[in-house]
């Protein structure tokens, strides 16, 4: 049902496989084609998490931990979620649908920036497009190809990119 709801944003691009496939406002085949695991990695805040096939395993303690947590003990699940989230990629639902969109770590942008890339590359190609810092520490351009949403390029201690999604901007999936 989750999968079914993100159509739209992860349509198939008519690439080739001999060709690295795109992480952009069209989504990502990865979707389509069953490469996102089937069991949610987390469920805090009523947003339902699924990460890439490989990437981190769901965990039955913590899933009972997220929906147990009073409001106060959040703040630490959420940034411990979004690192996790920045690190492997996947796909975060909410009862409207897709909320976020996390970039596999090989993936890249059309403008080629990715897990790895220098921040002054993100700079070069982003600034133009209205490329600012967040309030969660992520550098944030909009998407232009789908309006509300964004991109957040979280940084590395290193000077590079250390995760790339796609989000709603909503904080809480309820």
């Amino acid at each position: 049902m989750a999968i079914a709801a993100v159509a739209g944003l992860a349509a198939c691009s008519s690439e080739t496989a001999a060709h690295a496939e795109v992480f952009g406002a069209a989504g990502y085949r990865g979707i389509a084609t069953g490469k996102l695991a089937s069991a949610p990695v987390s469920a805090l805040e009523g947003c339902t998490v699924l990460s890439w096939q490989g990437g981190p395993a769901p965990d039955q303690a913590r899933l009972a931990a997220d929906s147990a947590l009073a409001s106060a003990g959040l703040a630490g699940k959420r940034e411990e979620r979004d690192k996790a989230f920045a690190a492997a990629g996947g796909a975060s639902f909410g009862k409207n649908g897709l909320h976020e969109l996390g970039a596999p770590p090989d993936a890249r942008t059309a403008e080629g920036i990715g897990v790895g890339s220098p921040l002054a590359d993100l700079h070069k190609a982003y600034d133009a497009r209205g490329l600012k810092l967040g309030a969660a520490g992520r550098f944030e351009p909009p998407v232009a190809e789908k309006p509300g949403w964004r991109f957040e390029f979280t940084p590395a201690a290193d000077g590079t990119v250390g995760g790339v999604a796609i989000s709603d901007g909503v904080v809480k999936c309820r």
